[in-house]
């Protein structure tokens, strides 16, 4: 865990007993079988999410108006790695909530607040997802080229008192249960994709959106990503987020959390593959002595350690210059980069650690190595996110 208890408030530890409760009972008895669940428009774990919006996990983020506590940073850490520890699945399905929900009440107007984060807070099962990837634009709408044929497609042409949407989206987390679309449209085709794209709110049951398909992937199996298709979907003046055009508002409104959250739940993962290569080192004998005991197990586990260590020393160092006002994206995109890529490479050491019975559903080791195969590419794919870590440092510079 990144955070002792000695580190954390009152506030916190209780915080952090709660989620440990619930991942006990809630979320550690199903994941196994969520994993197995064959049809991806099947495995949503409604009843799991339920039961974290009734206890107040859904909507931890917001202010106590909205039916949270506006927890801080080391809070959502702290919670969501209680959690991760039971799955990380599970855990992102309820801490994505908390960065689509923040992104409407930072990015919204007080109008927009009151439609919808009130509808969000009484109701368990209301979701909020955000639709930016395209079957011909993900990572070129992250760092875009810099004339207009590059990034999304998907239009919002200007009609009175509104707008009309055209358009496909893809890959897009919790598209198929979320209530609420914060679709990213072109406003303006003429200029570049930052410059000319629009956020807007819209509603599942608008007329002309859909649900075409679910993908099916090789890890995180029950964080649904879907494919929407909007056909002449109207969109009233009132829905484009912050009651701006060509405003990148989503961008300005990510939280520091969502920039550190995919090296948290790798972290975890990090965290749950060691200890039980670890535990079983110990217990499985052969050549007369257990496994741990021989050199090359031991060089094994000792590289899983240092792993952890580094990857945690990369988080605290952004959460100590975040608490300190000082803010460093750079920093926190080479958490992503560096924590994705050392979970991958220690869940296969730590599934090796079984043998062969790592390869086999008996063990957790496998699921392991195919979750963390999806680290690589939520938030952006990590060619992109060094990309954009070279250009924040350039501009540092300059």
């Amino acid at each position: 865990m990144v955070f002792e208890d000695y580190e954390l408030t009152e506030d916190q530890r209780a915080m952090r007993a709660m989620a440990r409760r619930f991942a006990t009972e809630h979320i550690k008895p199903i994941a196994a079988d969520l994993d197995r669940i064959v049809d991806p428009k099947e495995n949503f774990p409604w009843d799991m999410f339920k039961a974290a919006s009734r206890i107040g996990l859904r909507t931890l983020a917001l202010p106590e108006r909205y039916g949270g506590i506006n927890a801080d940073l080391v809070t959502k850490i702290v919670v969501a790695q209680e959690l991760g520890y039971g799955d990380v699945i599970c855990a992102k399905t309820i801490s994505q909530c908390w960065k689509t929900s923040q992104i409407l009440y930072d990015a919204g107007t007080q109008e927009q607040r009151e439609s919808f984060l009130s509808a969000y807070r009484d109701d368990d099962t209301y979701l909020i997802s955000v639709a930016l990837t395209e079957p011909d634009a993900g990572s070129d709408n992250l760092l875009p080229y810099n004339e207009p044929g590059g990034g999304m497609h998907l239009s919002a042409r200007r009609e009175k008192g509104g707008y009309v949407l055209n358009g496909t989206k893809h890959f897009i987390a919790n598209g198929h249960v979320a209530k609420l679309f914060i679709v990213a449209a072109r406003t303006d085709p003429d200029v570049p994709v930052k410059q000319g794209t629009s956020f807007f709110l819209v509603p599942r049951d608008t007329p002309g959106f859909s649900v075409w398909s679910v993908h099916d992937k090789v890890g995180f199996r029950a964080y649904g990503q879907a494919e929407l298709v909007l056909e002449d979907v109207v969109v009233p003046e009132e829905h484009l987020l912050g009651g701006k055009e060509n405003v990148d508002t989503v961008s300005q409104a990510v939280t520091p959390y969502s920039k550190l959250d995919i090296a948290i739940y790798s972290l975890t993962l990090m965290e749950s593959a060691y200890k039980t290569a670890f535990d079983y080192a110990q217990i499985r004998v052969q050549g007369g002595k257990p496994i741990i005991e021989h050199q090359a197990i031991a060089s094994m586990v000792a590289d899983m350690y240092i792993s952890i260590q580094a990857v945690k020393g990369f988080i605290r160092q952004v959460v100590k210059l975040t608490e300190g006002g000082k803010w460093d994206p750079a920093l926190a995109i080479a958490s992503k980069v560096f924590a994705s890529e050392a979970a991958l490479k220690m869940a296969i050491s730590a599934m090796e650690v079984f043998g062969g019975y790592g390869v086999m559903k008996e063990t957790p080791m496998e699921k392991h190595v195919r979750d963390a195969l999806i680290f690589l590419h939520i938030d952006g794919t990590n060619q992109i996110n060094r990309q954009k870590i070279g250009s924040l440092l350039r501009s540092q510079e300059s």
